[in-house]
């Protein structure tokens, strides 16, 4: 039979970064619920939004017994603290534009008006007051900070201003306005991209040494590794490029080139460099070079263009800002997933002592703190080995635990339950009650909504009465976290065709249902698709009678952008399903099952088009369930 795609049942192509989860509920033969959660590669979970000040654009973690946040703002410069997320915001007599730190001082760039000339505030770290101020040239921008001799460099619209304490300011002229900054840890000299060159000013005497590259400089960074390299991307009419700069000669070498557009650059001190790229038709990823080799070794699809990335030396994991929402967290096994924040995430940093990234929302003025430290959870992992798992129920009312392998194959079934027919509807909500275990949600004949808790080990612990009068339901579908509150929440159909979101309390109850659309009559399937379009939030699929997809993108507040056509012939399939990353390679996969009783595993890999699929099973006819 014809597999199923992305925009056609009959053929698809894969491309990179495609990431899709989906399960459908087929009861008595017709699929009238489904489900979509994306299950992230990497332990991070959101634990915090703190409100800061207007529009935050970056921010800076404290260093050694610094335990805040430095968050640069229209309003000021926001202040968190760690451990209580109080906050406090500090007017420095304009807009500031970066911040450093260095041995218990933060240096924050202020303008005071376009064209006009700015300062420097000195502010001391352990009290948040403003120390000093220093005037600086015109229209100051990014500040770091020398970790060898202390110095501290401003970036300005003619040159750079070097700052030292106790000695007198000096102003490095340079002929293009500095568009980036970066200072080597081997050699310890500041790399400044400016114009079509890369200016490099020493350590010890401010001495200038300029190397012309021959197309705009956009971003330099530079490596942790001995082999004293630092790296700029460069752009021309026709290419964009990597360039490796040797720290002992200034010898230059091509490392990469491409047609499309590089952005952002991070050395994670891990000897990668991250390169975000834009490819056009192919999307968005970030391209990870090894510093050593100057070889390209992995790329990692995103959800469109990324703003300033966070990952320090020692951590595992880069965080990834979508500009469109979310972030995308890269493993050190180059694994990826995506958790939500608040609307336009800009700037990202990395809490190297408590394995925390912090990252300023733009859009709605605050920062979301991400832990490391929490595993994340693994949907349909019922077993408790952190591998995605499948439950179906037979015709006979049994139900079957079929074991994953974490890499899209199975271990032996085993028998979890018996009786089962008498329930009507059933959907895997991931873990409604809260205790870290995934569970089962079920309607009986009556009406009556029942939660079947797992115990982590393949079993169940007493169910419990969680709602009654369901049967007036007509699709039941979980909906993932669709209302941005960090609790799994479900969506149902009543019999005129109203869809309601029912926000889960976290604990096993509800919070009050709220009406989320109407006119879903004619749908045949209603399905929560997780984070779908990669941008951090739960999103919904939806069939209609002529089999054509729409996606419903969610907007992390319980309601939707506008929907969109991604597809049509799916109703050769008489089940969707979507356990999380079956294959295990850290993707939201899709299992389906077509008429003639054979499953197929839809394989995500994190982009915009529907993955081939493999066939992974058969004889899967004489299940009325999967789930």
């Amino acid at each position: 039979m014809g597999s199923v795609a992305f925009g056609s049942a009959v053929s698809g192509a894969r491309r990179k970064y495609q990431r899709l989860t989906t399960t459908a509920l087929a009861v008595a033969g017709i699929l009238t619920a489904s489900l979509l959660i994306s299950t992230p590669a990497v332990a991070d979970v959101v634990v915090a939004d703190i409100p800061v000040g207007t529009a935050p654009r970056d921010l800076i973690v404290g260093q050694f017994r610094d335990e805040k946040i430095y968050v640069v703002t229209d309003s000021g410069l926001s202040i968190i603290e760690k451990g209580t997320h109080r906050v406090t915001t500090v007017d420095v007599g304009g807009v500031p534009q970066d911040v450093a730190i260095h041995l218990g001082r933060v240096y924050v760039s202020v303008s005071t008006g376009a064209g006009k000339p700015g300062t420097v505030v000195m502010l001391n770290s352990f009290t948040g007051e403003i120390a000093q101020t220093y005037p600086t040239g015109v229209d100051p921008r990014q500040v770091v900070a020398n970790e060898s001799n202390g110095k501290i460099y401003v970036a300005f619209k003619t040159g750079v201003m070097v700052m030292q304490v106790g000695l007198p300011d000096e102003t490095v002229p340079l002929p293009e306005t500095p568009t980036d900054m970066a200072f080597s840890p081997i050699n310890h000299n500041l790399y400044v991209a400016n114009g079509n060159a890369v200016t490099v000013i020493d350590k010890n005497t401010n001495a200038t040494t300029s190397i012309d590259l021959g197309a705009s400089v956009t971003r330099v960074a530079a490596s942790y590794t001995s082999n004293n390299t630092t790296f700029a991307t460069t752009v021309s009419q026709n290419k964009s490029s990597i360039v490796a700069i040797n720290g002992f000669t200034n010898a230059t070498s091509t490392v990469y080139e491409t047609f499309g557009t590089l952005g952002e650059v991070l050395t994670d001190g891990n000897f990668r460099l991250n390169v975000a790229a834009s490819n056009g038709m192919n999307g968005s990823s970030v391209m990870v070079f090894d510093t050593d080799t100057k070889t390209k070794i992995a790329e990692v699809g995103t959800n469109g263009e990324s703003g300033k990335m966070g990952g320090l030396r020692g951590q595992s994991s880069v965080y990834v800002p979508n500009l469109a929402g979310g972030v995308t967290i890269i493993d050190h096994n180059y694994a990826s997933s995506t958790v939500r924040t608040g609307n336009n995430p800009v700037a990202a940093a990395v809490d190297m002592d408590n394995r925390k990234a912090y990252v300023a929302n733009k859009g709605s003025n605050t920062v979301t703190v991400i832990d490391a430290n929490i595993p994340a959870p693994v949907k349909n992992d019922f077993n408790g080995d952190r591998k995605t798992d499948v439950l179906a129920r037979d015709a006979a009312g049994r139900l079957w635990l079929y074991p994953g392998n974490g890499a899209g194959g199975w271990l032996p079934k085993v028998q979890v339950g018996s009786g089962w027919n008498v329930m009507t509807a059933l959907i895997a909500p991931g873990d409604f009650n809260g205790d870290g275990t995934s569970d089962v949600l079920a309607r009986d004949s009556a009406g009556t909504l029942w939660l079947y808790p797992g115990n982590g080990t393949g079993g169940w612990f007493p169910r419990k009465q969680v709602g009654a009068g369901w049967s007036v339901m007509t699709a039941i579908t979980a909906a993932s976290d669709f209302n941005g509150d960090g609790k799994v929440d479900v969506l149902a159909r009543d019999g005129s065709g109203l869809l309601w979101l029912y926000p889960g309390n976290g604990s096993g109850g509800w919070l009050s249902r709220v009406q989320v659309g109407s006119g879903w009559t004619g749908m045949s399937g209603i399905m929560g698709v997780g984070d779908f379009n990669g941008d951090g939030t739960a999103d919904v699929a939806s069939r209609d009678g002529a089999g054509t997809l729409w996606l419903y993108p969610g907007n992390g507040f319980g309601g939707w952008l506008a929907p969109r056509k991604t597809g049509s012939g799916w109703n050769v399939m008489n089940t969707l399903v979507g356990p999380g990353d079956f294959s295990g390679d850290g993707k939201a996969d899709i299992l389906a099952r077509d008429s003639a009783g054979v499953l197929w595993l839809y394989s995500g890999s994190g982009g915009p088009a529907w993955p081939i699929p493999t066939k992974i099973g058969q004889g899967w006819e004489g299940m009325t369930v999967i789930l």
